[in-house]
Protein backbone atom coordinates (compact mmCIF):
# COMPACT_ATOMS: atom_id res chain seq x y z
CA UNK A 1 0.00 0.00 0.00
CA UNK A 2 1.27 3.49 -0.89
CA UNK A 3 1.02 6.27 1.88
CA UNK A 4 1.13 9.51 -0.19
CA UNK A 5 3.53 11.82 1.23
CA UNK A 6 2.43 15.51 1.19
CA UNK A 7 5.80 17.78 1.17
CA UNK A 8 5.25 21.06 1.99
CA UNK A 9 8.02 24.31 1.30
CA UNK A 10 7.44 26.95 4.42
CA UNK A 11 7.36 30.72 2.73
CA UNK A 12 6.74 33.95 3.57
CA UNK A 13 5.33 36.65 1.97
CA UNK A 14 6.65 40.05 2.92
CA UNK A 15 4.57 43.12 2.12
CA UNK A 16 7.12 46.18 2.45
CA UNK A 17 5.54 49.21 2.58
CA UNK A 18 7.11 52.63 3.06
CA UNK A 19 4.42 54.41 4.55
CA UNK A 20 4.84 58.11 5.80
CA UNK A 21 2.77 59.95 7.79
CA UNK A 22 2.12 61.77 4.84
CA UNK A 23 0.18 58.68 3.34
CA UNK A 24 -2.10 58.91 6.52
CA UNK A 25 -5.66 60.65 6.76
CA UNK A 26 -6.91 63.19 9.25
CA UNK A 27 -4.66 64.55 11.55
CA UNK A 28 -1.66 63.01 12.35
CA UNK A 29 -0.08 65.39 15.36
CA UNK A 30 -0.91 67.23 18.22
CA UNK A 31 1.73 69.65 19.52
CA UNK A 32 -0.85 71.13 21.85
CA UNK A 33 -1.20 68.21 24.02
CA UNK A 34 2.22 68.56 25.56
CA UNK A 35 2.14 68.82 29.00
CA UNK A 36 -1.22 67.39 29.60
CA UNK A 37 -2.32 64.14 31.23
CA UNK A 38 -1.94 61.35 29.10
CA UNK A 39 -6.01 59.77 29.42
CA UNK A 40 -7.04 63.34 28.23
CA UNK A 41 -5.05 63.45 25.77
CA UNK A 42 -6.06 59.74 24.34
CA UNK A 43 -9.35 61.17 24.30
CA UNK A 44 -8.62 64.00 22.24
CA UNK A 45 -6.77 62.31 19.51
CA UNK A 46 -9.02 59.81 18.83
CA UNK A 47 -11.91 62.21 18.92
CA UNK A 48 -10.10 64.57 16.23
CA UNK A 49 -9.06 61.59 14.41
CA UNK A 50 -11.05 58.39 14.62
CA UNK A 51 -9.06 56.71 12.84
CA UNK A 52 -6.27 56.14 14.77
CA UNK A 53 -6.41 54.09 18.39
CA UNK A 54 -4.28 56.08 20.83
CA UNK A 55 -2.64 54.92 23.84
CA UNK A 56 -0.35 55.89 26.53
CA UNK A 57 3.09 54.60 26.95
CA UNK A 58 5.77 55.12 29.45
CA UNK A 59 8.42 57.65 27.81
CA UNK A 60 11.07 55.00 27.20
CA UNK A 61 9.57 51.86 27.02
CA UNK A 62 10.60 49.61 24.31
CA UNK A 63 8.40 49.09 21.13
CA UNK A 64 8.22 48.21 17.67
CA UNK A 65 9.83 49.79 15.09
CA UNK A 66 6.86 49.20 12.33
CA UNK A 67 4.66 52.24 11.14
CA UNK A 68 1.02 52.57 11.12
CA UNK A 69 -1.03 54.85 10.05
CA UNK A 70 -3.85 53.92 13.09
CA UNK A 71 -1.56 53.87 16.17
CA UNK A 72 -0.58 56.82 18.24
CA UNK A 73 1.56 56.20 20.97
CA UNK A 74 1.06 58.83 24.11
CA UNK A 75 4.56 58.77 25.75
CA UNK A 76 3.84 59.90 29.57
CA UNK A 77 6.28 60.34 32.29
CA UNK A 78 5.87 58.40 35.74
CA UNK A 79 3.10 61.18 36.89
CA UNK A 80 0.97 60.11 33.43
CA UNK A 81 2.05 63.46 32.04
CA UNK A 82 2.60 63.71 27.79
CA UNK A 83 6.12 64.15 27.77
CA UNK A 84 6.46 64.12 23.55
CA UNK A 85 4.24 65.22 21.09
CA UNK A 86 2.17 62.32 20.25
CA UNK A 87 1.79 61.81 16.69
CA UNK A 88 0.70 58.86 14.27
CA UNK A 89 3.05 55.62 13.60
Amino acid sequence: MLIPLFIFQRFSISFTTHLKMTDCEGKSSWPELVRQRGEDAVVTIERENPRVDAFVILDGSPVTADFRCDRVRVRVNSRGIVVRTPSIG
